[in-house]
Formats: structure tokens, C-alpha cells, sequence
């Protein structure tokens, strides 16, 4: 009998001594779904395919990405959090502000780089409303640009 058609050394192998599917598969010159069918025959709990989250990643950058043309950065619990990542230019501009944006509050990028992130390149809107009645002025002509930071 093969040795992976025994409950008790696949219990042995993948729970007791942390060997990954894959791993047992290869010792046992099966392929991983022999072995994955029979965890499930067996009714042996299986770990998560996946990385761990955050820090504990085996991908872990620094809680740095780059996503939609913008820079996030991992801060998980943050009212403004999506999946963890925050906007970094909400960051800057609550760093230098030294208090948290309210919800209704909209940050700008003055020349339209959404990786230029610095201070003088932020203009905060009292609403994402505001921000947007901007972008609809500038695209019918209605209103000049901005060309200075209102938060320094």
C-alpha cells in the first residue's frame, strides 16, 4: 500500500512535521492532487494556499504599492483603508496637518502626478464633491488651475 493512503502518515507528514502538499507529493511521486484528495478523504484540515498577510509575507516590499497610478501604503486599521493600504498622499498631508482628514475631505495632486507626494503638490478640498465640481470646471474651461498648496 502506498504510504500516502495511510491516514496517520499523512497526519504525520503535513500536521506534525508542517511538510507543505507539494512537498509530501514529491517524496511520495504522486502529484499534488493524490495527495489533496486524500486530506480531504481523510478529513485532515488543510492550511491556506496563500501568503500570510502584511510583514509575515514572503512578498512583503515595506508596505509599499503601487496601484491605479497611485502609491499605498500598508496601514491596516486606518479609517481611509482599502484592504489595508492607505493612499500615501493622505498620509503626507495628515502627517503635516498632524490630525486625521475627515471623511467628507478630498487631497488633489496640483500637477496631476499622482506619484508626486510632496506637500506643495497637495491641495486638500473640504469634499470629494468639491474636488470633483473642480475637474468638471477645468475640462469645460470655466476655471484656471491650481497652483499652490492650500494646507502650507
Amino acid at each position: 500500500m502506498e504510504t500516502y493512503k495511510n491516514r496517520d502518515y499523512l497526519i504525520k507528514q503535513y500536521i506534525t512535521n508542517d511538510l507543505s502538499i507539494s512537498k509530501i507529493a514529491k517524496d511520495c511521486g504522486v502529484c499534488l492532487n493524490t495527495i489533496h484528495r486524500y486530506l480531504i478523504r481523510f478529513d485532515i484540515p488543510r492550511r491556506p494556499a496563500c501568503c500570510p498577510p502584511g510583514e509575515k509575507s514572503s512578498r512583503w516590499k515595506g508596505g509599499r504599492i503601487k496601484q491605479n497610478g497611485y502609491i499605498y501604503i500598508y496601514n491596516p486599521g486606518h479609517l481611509r483603508a482599502t484592504g489595508n493600504y492607505v493612499p500615501e498622499q493622505i498620509i503626507v498631508i495628515e502627517k503635516f496637518l498632524k490630525r486625521k482628514l475627515t471623511k467628507p475631505e478630498a487631497v488633489h495632486h496640483i500637477n496631476f502626478n499622482k506619484l508626486d507626494n510632496s506637500i506643495e503638490n497637495l491641495y486638500l478640498f473640504k469634499s470629494e464633491s468639491n474636488h470633483q465640481k473642480y475637474h468638471q470646471k477645468l475640462r469645460k474651461g470655466t476655471c484656471n488651475k491650481i497652483i499652490r498648496s492650500n494646507v502650507l
